[in-house]
């Protein structure tokens, strides 16, 4: 049979055709369902009335079955813990819609702010979400899991080779497991056409901590310029916190010299590494970082009319949420740490 529940519809049919003295053949056929299923629907759904005569009469009726079978649903199995506990639930709500964490990043930081709580699994809260049992949460709240579009694929053709680089094949292999702090990768992140001004984002690999600037052209000066304010702020210790840059093959980053040469002593201050063409993944904690960043800042949107503090805000936010593969602990804590040692 084609639905296992009869639908409101469906029983409003059941007592026009009990109604009208059908036979539970024919009803049966008519709404495609098994005779029993017809017959256990009846029974489920009789009443007791009194006619004019205060006689008392058994008959079916559609709202009272279709009213009964939804309180019923609702105490099907076990109830979900996210409604057993009513804090847990507040706390939930606060995470997912003022913190706008991920339901992982929710959980993970539930259990470790309250050890005390029976805290569901991520799964567990992906079901709540989807059964609507979160009050004002959809899965339109969620950075990933909302509404997709899914991108045209388009041939692209290759502008710019960066001449006298090295090739990420040259990079040392140990910089893969990211046991070593000091290893960067680079990127920009682009506004409209018509505003020159972009983003540049450093993110180090072993605690994903990053740092952004606000570029006024998309330029290998501008780039070049960044890196020199951070080597005026972290002086003799720039070599030991940024010991590798790797980047892709922009049109920015096509002077490895002028990245590499230090400002005050005109040597090597660090090392560049250039990614193959079209080899985004070469750069995942880049990428992922600028997934993060786009969540606050809308491709379309000019860069220009952003204010820096609202920047700075966007940027303390991601560098301060709480990762799964951090266990829970957010980059800017680690990065910190990091430099404790130097």
């Amino acid at each position: 049979m084609k639905n296992k529940y009869f639908t409101e519809e469906e029983r409003i049919q059941l007592e026009g055709y009990l109604k009208a003295n059908m036979p539970k053949r024919e009803i049966a056929k008519n709404l495609d369902k098994s005779l029993k299923t017809i017959y256990n629907e009846i029974k489920r759904g009789t009443i007791a009335l009194l006619n004019s005569d205060l006689i008392e009469y058994e008959t079916y009726c559609a709202d009272f079955a279709q009213s009964d079978f939804l309180e019923k649903q609702k105490n099907k199995g076990t109830q979900p813990k996210v409604l057993r506990d009513q804090e847990l639930l507040t706390l939930i709500q606060h995470k997912l819609i003022k913190e706008q964490l991920s339901p992982d990043a929710t959980i993970g930081t539930l259990r470790k702010e309250h050890p005390e709580k029976d805290i569901p699994c991520t799964t567990s809260l992906y079901y709540a979400i989807d059964k609507g049992y979160i009050p004002g949460v959809t899965n339109k709240n969620l950075p990933v899991k909302g509404l997709k579009k899914k991108r045209p694929i388009k041939r692209v053709k290759r502008k710019y080779q960066v001449k006298q680089c090295t090739s990420i094949e040259n990079r040392p292999e140990e910089i893969l497991d990211r046991q070593t702090f000091g290893h960067w990768e680079m990127d920009c992140v682009e506004s409209l056409k018509s505003d020159q001004q972009c983003l540049l984002v450093l993110t180090e690999r072993k605690t994903r901590d990053s740092i952004v600037f606000r570029m006024s052209r998309k330029n290998e000066a501008s780039v070049i310029q960044c890196l020199d304010i951070l080597e005026r702020k972290y002086k003799h210790k720039f070599k030991k916190i940024f010991k590798t840059i790797t980047m892709d093959n922009g049109a920015e980053f096509r002077n490895p010299e002028g990245i590499e040469k230090s400002l005050y002593t005109k040597k090597k201050r660090t090392a560049t590494y250039y990614c193959h063409p079209y080899t985004a993944c070469e750069r995942g904690s880049n990428e992922n970082y600028n997934r993060f960043i786009r969540r606050f800042i809308k491709k379309g949107e000019k860069i220009a009319d952003l204010s820096l503090h609202y920047i700075k805000q966007v940027i303390d936010r991601i560098n301060h949420y709480p990762r799964k593969i951090l266990n829970y602990c957010c980059s800017a804590e680690l990065f910190e740490l990091e430099l404790s040692k130097l």
